[in-house]
């Protein structure tokens, strides 16, 4: 609501009042003077001079008060631009105002107008941008008490953060420290932290100082945050995965290179030492080279990442191409495969090649790690999105749902999460002696990353395991392709 302005009433009654004690302050040596000439003259006739120092003081009041009105009408005008209140251009009644004042003050206001919706433009994207900059932004005063804070530092600290003593809210020494520093040599500095929350996140920390001018005393300090959680955490998993690689890459090798060595002690016409060996490096170069194809499939899907797939996939047709290249894996192990499709599954968007792998891998691990003489069941149907998918999956309406389920030794609750985790491996010993190399889950998952999908897992020990794959159903280029 704007203010009302002053009323004139007000200010014509002060002006008549400050242009009355005026006059008869001018009016004082007239009177002097009357007085000196009555008492200098006794005989002139004191009424006389009384009309004269009366038109005397009436003329001088006639001659200040358009003044003093426009002084009055000028003083409330700037009180009321200082306010912001909304106010017309006052009308001048004295000669000289008039003439030239009402531009003066038009121009005023109007450069007045101009700077201060400028300057409210300037604080308004200033604040935007403040708050719209992913970091976390602080600035504190000269005892570390936070000042002002932007939108992401009260979404990662508290809504309350404002007034609170950095000290006590980080608790951070080697940051407080820090900010010391910089405060007392003013040159920025570059620290990284970590802060102990539920998320136990990593950041580096900018710290400048800056003040109103060069000359203050007490120089206000500004942090920016960048949070650098998921680099450390793929700096880790990287060093991890070189690690792992390398062992698993070492191990074949150290087996080669020592059978060897006792094939060229033995000698070259020692066949019993040949036959007994040979399977040996065999199934270790065998082993070495799954593994390096695993490895660059691995890098080869993780660098397509963010490239969406393109093809129309019948699933009954893609499963029926798969299932007939297992066939011998299964007449081996003497498991049976049931495959029970919904006949009404319509069509999907995906990498062929890629889901191909996917079914691939999970019934062959289902063969690998199931019992022998039991069934394998593979269903498929349309279903709604699960509560426990992952964020951004929820956009779609409908997905298709395909579970491989087997009647195996199953998996301990705890070792599910990390079952996608590359070179993990429940059993090592089982797994390196059918040949597993810890990778295929990992590159199932990276798959269904890349086709908006996710896997599921249940098992119980002694009863078996479920990987179920739900992978999105694009409703839209249905209805296109039925059209």
């Amino acid at each position: 609501m704007k203010n009302k302005p002053i009323i004139n009433l007000k200010i014509g009654q002060s002006a008549l009042k400050e242009a009355l004690r005026i006059s008869i302050y001018l009016a004082a040596i007239p009177f002097l003077l009357i007085s000196y000439l009555l008492y200098t003259h006794p005989d002139t006739e004191p009424l006389y001079y009384a009309c004269a120092a009366f038109i005397l003081l009436i003329l001088i009041f006639a001659a200040i008060y358009p003044f003093v009105r426009d002084i009055m009408e000028l003083t409330r005008y700037f009180k009321n631009l200082l306010y912001r209140r909304e106010v017309k251009m006052p009308i001048f009644t004295s000669f000289a105002a008039a003439s030239q004042m009402p531009e003066v003050l038009r121009l005023l206001k109007k450069s007045w107008e101009e700077t201060n919706e400028e300057l409210s433009k300037k604080v308004l994207e200033s604040k935007v941008l403040f708050n719209t900059i992913p970091n976390i932004l602080l600035t504190l005063n000269n005892n570390l008490v936070i000042t002002s804070a932007n939108d992401a530092a009260h979404n990662a600290l508290g809504a309350a953060v404002i007034g609170q003593d950095l000290d006590y809210l980080l608790k951070d020494k080697n940051l407080i420290g820090a900010i010391r520093l910089v405060m007392h040599d003013k040159i920025g500095k570059q620290i990284e932290i970590t802060v102990n929350d539920v998320m136990h996140r990593f950041y580096r920390v900018r710290i400048e100082t800056f003040g109103v001018n060069p000359y203050d005393i007490l120089q206000n300090v500004l942090l920016v945050f960048d949070d650098i959680t998921e680099a450390k955490r793929a700096e880790t998993t990287f060093s991890d995965f070189v690690a792992n690689a390398s062992h698993e890459i070492r191990t074949p090798i150290t087996s080669i290179i020592g059978i060897s060595e006792t094939l060229m002690n033995a000698g070259y016409d020692d066949k019993e030492a040949f036959d007994h060996f040979m399977p040996m490096i065999s199934a270790q170069a065998s082993r070495m080279k799954q593994l390096i194809n695993d490895l660059l499939n691995l890098a080869s899907v993780e660098k397509q990442l963010t490239v969406p797939p393109s093809d129309l996939i019948d699933i009954k047709e893609l499963m029926a191409f798969v299932t007939k290249q297992l066939e011998w894996e299964l007449s081996q192990n003497n498991i049976t495969l049931k495959v029970d499709l919904s006949d009404n599954l319509k069509p999907i968007i995906g990498d062929r090649n890629q889901l191909v792998q996917v079914f691939y891998n999970l019934i062959t691990n289902a063969i690998k790690y199931g019992k022998a003489n039991t069934d394998i069941i593979i269903e498929a149907s349309e279903t709604e999105v699960p509560e426990h998918a992952a964020s951004g999956i929820e956009e779609f309406h409908r997905m298709l749902m395909i579970s491989f389920q087997d009647f195996g030794e199953g998996i301990e609750q705890e070792d599910i999460e990390r079952l996608t985790e590359r070179f993990f491996r429940v059993d090592k010993s089982r797994s390196k002696k059918i040949g597993g190399t810890g990778l295929g889950l990992s590159i199932v998952k990276q798959i269904l990353i890349r086709h908006n999908g996710f896997l599921d897992i249940k098992s119980k020990a002694k009863e078996g395991s479920t990987f179920t794959v739900y992978l999105p159903i694009y409703e839209h280029f249905n209805e296109m392709t039925h059209d």
